[in-house]
């Protein structure tokens, strides 16, 4: 659900899909989100209009983000058996990139303001975890 200003009220989007993680564009325009129980990464206009797959099944997908200027879309993602991983992808799709190379979880990514980095978490659990940054 979200509250349309113009009606002020609560109108339902994207009906009948079943997801989570969702965010949001900063210009309002568009969402993406994880589908369930496929947990692919998706995007579409509010909507549901101009909806665009943007990984496959061989990765499980979560906590998807929009970059500030709503081209590039970060999130942890991970192939059976790996690490949970940061990957970068365009918001009107092409190939994922993993951001960091090396061993280790990496979790929740975050922009930067001026969307040059992103703050990443390498351990949910741990209440001694550090905030790390790379720059994408």
């Amino acid at each position: 659900m979200r509250y349309d200003r113009k009606s002020r009220q609560f109108v339902s989007y994207l009906s009948g899909l079943s997801a989570e993680g969702l965010d949001f564009s900063r210009d309002g325009e568009w969402v993406t989100y994880v589908s369930l129980p496929q947990a692919t990464l998706w995007r579409s206009r509010l909507d549901g209009s101009q909806q665009l797959q943007l990984t496959d099944s061989s990765t499980v997908v979560g906590l998807p983000r929009w970059s500030p200027d709503g081209k590039r879309i970060a999130f942890s993602a991970r192939k059976p058996g790996a690490d949970w991983k940061i990957f970068v992808v365009s918001a009107d799709g092409g190939s994922p990139e993993q951001v960091i190379s090396g061993e280790g979880l990496e979790l929740d990514p975050t922009w930067s303001p001026d969307g040059n980095f992103l703050a990443y978490s390498t351990d949910y659990f741990d209440l001694h975890s550090v905030v790390h940054l790379a720059h994408v």
